[in-house]
């Protein structure tokens, strides 16, 4: 079931991708590349090519696959996921450091909000 909803999100995603390439004046062969990268298994150095050349052709400056792991990790944790699942999306060992360390960055993420609030 779980499987079947994110097969359906992935899709979704797919579409909107493809749409936006054409709002974007993306090309199409860009396009399929990427809806590719969902439909057979690829390595991690395939996502971050696909992933730079789609930033390139979005003009979008000092982006990388690492900054948007790393934001999309920071968001997670912001979001109160569990660390053992967090762990899991990562792929670091469970009670990693590293993924102790998205916590603790986004609590004080936090902390400085509310600071800004206050003030």
């Amino acid at each position: 079931m779980k499987e079947e909803m994110m097969k359906r999100d992935a899709e979704v995603i797919l579409t909107d991708v493809i749409s936006f390439r054409t709002i974007q004046n993306i090309s199409e062969a860009s396009a399929k590349s990427l809806k590719a990268c969902f439909i057979k298994p690829i390595t991690t150095k395939d996502i971050s090519l696909q992933l730079t050349k789609l930033l390139r052709e979005l003009k979008i400056v000092g982006a990388s696959a690492y900054s948007i792991r790393h934001s999309a990790t920071t968001e997670l944790a912001k979001l109160g996921i569990p660390e053992r699942d967090l762990a899991t999306f990562t792929h670091h060992s469970q009670n990693s450091r590293t993924v102790q360390q998205y916590y603790i960055f986004a609590s004080q993420t936090r902390v400085s909000g509310m600071d800004r609030q206050l003030a």
